[in-house]
């Protein structure tokens, strides 16, 4: 059995206006193989009219089958991508805590979320410790250690937020500066740390 794997969207102004009864389709043939010319086994491609009255300028989608049922990546099912668009609703935003002078651990959120960035700015002359612990309180650095990163001596860290969460925290979560990876000793200089979470 062939298999098809395409998907295809066209953007035709002059389709997306309104005709009323009678509107014409469009067809094409697409060969299986893009790139060659139309053969036996081509798929058939028709673009309708819209005849519903959307405006102008509005996308056209094209359904490819096989003469008979939808052919795709779900038999027909229609894929779709979803992209957030700019808003200024407070749910699409994420939540920061600034901790200044930091060495132990201190509370960032007190009840469960995730981490999305950090920024760090080392006050030691040697390696430190950005620890974030799963804890609804300040924590304790080196118990229940969810992620530990690098701070360049005297240099800064810098994990821009993302979609992508560093880290996913149950309880809640708490941040301070350790002197090595998932360890229980503060750092012995004070450092400086942005997070942001949800």
């Amino acid at each position: 059995m062939r298999k098809y794997l395409l998907v295809l969207a066209l953007f035709i102004p002059a389709l997306g206006q309104a005709q009323g009864a009678g509107s014409r389709s469009w067809s094409a043939q697409l060969p299986v193989s893009l790139g060659q010319k139309a053969a036996a086994g081509s798929l058939s491609c028709v673009l309708a009219s819209d005849a519903l009255g959307t405006a102008a300028g509005s996308p056209t989608f094209v359904r490819l089958t096989n003469g008979t049922s939808a052919v795709g990546v779900d038999s027909g099912a229609a894929a779709t991508y979803t992209e957030n668009q700019p808003t200024t609703g407070s749910q699409a935003a994420m939540s920061y805590k600034g901790l200044a002078t930091l060495t132990a651990s201190a509370s960032v959120k007190a009840s469960a979320g995730n981490v999305y960035g950090v920024f760090a700015v080392n006050g030691a002359a040697s390696v430190c410790w950005l620890e974030c612990v799963n804890s609804a309180t300040a924590g304790t650095l080196g118990t229940a250690v969810i992620f530990s990163a690098p701070i360049p001596a005297s240099g800064i860290l810098s994990l821009p937020p993302s979609t992508h969460a560093l880290g996913n925290f149950s309880t809640g979560i708490a941040c301070g500066i350790a002197s090595a990876v998932d360890g229980a000793s503060a750092c012995g200089t004070a450092g400086n740390v942005s997070i942001f979470y949800k």
